[in-house]
């Protein structure tokens, strides 16, 4: 099912304020930093610079203690200065959804049971919140 509904938040940070100081994400912090930025936020930067982003699609979803919620997310990008930038942006995400509509169950497949005790170790690696 595709869903357009708008996100609880997003936001960018730079990594070497919040990931490499600490050898990964701080749990407690990643969680602060989802519930405090509602809305989409963006690191004002005029530099280029490592950053992450952070989306929360839900402040309050009730998941039952043996319930799986996957959630796939399609982001597109227009190259800065692009001679028409609404059509690309609109190919792009066209392009997203094709792939996803004709992968969907492959990757359901890959996922199955996977994180089960891990939140948010989306490569089942044991370790932290994946970036």
């Amino acid at each position: 099912m595709l869903n357009a509904a708008p996100l609880y938040g997003g936001y960018s940070e730079f990594n070497e304020d919040f990931v490499y100081n600490n050898d990964g994400f701080v749990p407690l912090e990643l969680y602060r930093n989802m519930m405090d930025y509602s809305g989409l936020n963006a690191q004002p930067s005029s530099d280029i610079e490592d950053q992450h982003i952070v989306l929360t699609f839900f402040d309050a979803y009730d998941l039952g203690a043996t319930d799986t919620l996957i959630i796939w997310s399609l982001m597109a990008v227009v190259p800065e200065g692009g001679p028409d930038a609404e059509t690309f942006l609109v190919n792009e995400i066209n392009d997203g959804i094709d792939w996803f509509t004709t992968n969907r169950g492959d990757l359901k497949l890959s996922f199955a049971g996977c994180c089960e005790g891990l939140a948010g170790d989306a490569n089942c690696s044991g370790g932290d919140p994946d970036i």
